[in-house]
């Protein structure tokens, strides 16, 4: 999305009795919690505030936790070899 039409789709979500200072301190919280927490290479969805409203790290959190589920029904599903 270009940068005119992604501005005004953004402007549409924010509150409508919300100032400029309003919109610039939510940008600036947006911006601090991508660098402490929503990062390029490695998010850390597992403590963010903010999952429940986001679609990408909702996909990210259930294809961390497919392996755990895979490698924990696996293990149970073996017979207990004797000693």
């Amino acid at each position: 999305m270009d940068v005119g039409p992604s501005h005004a789709a953004l402007a549409a979500l924010l509150p409508p009795e919300w100032d400029a200072q309003q919109v610039y301190d939510d940008h600036e919280a947006l911006m601090l919690h991508g660098q402490r927490c929503c990062y390029f290479r490695n998010p850390a969805c597992g403590r963010c505030v903010l999952l429940d409203l986001c679609a990408t790290g909702q996909a990210l959190m259930s294809a961390r936790a497919a392996p755990d589920e895979a490698r924990t029904a696996s293990a149970s599903d073996r017979p207990v070899q004797p000693l």
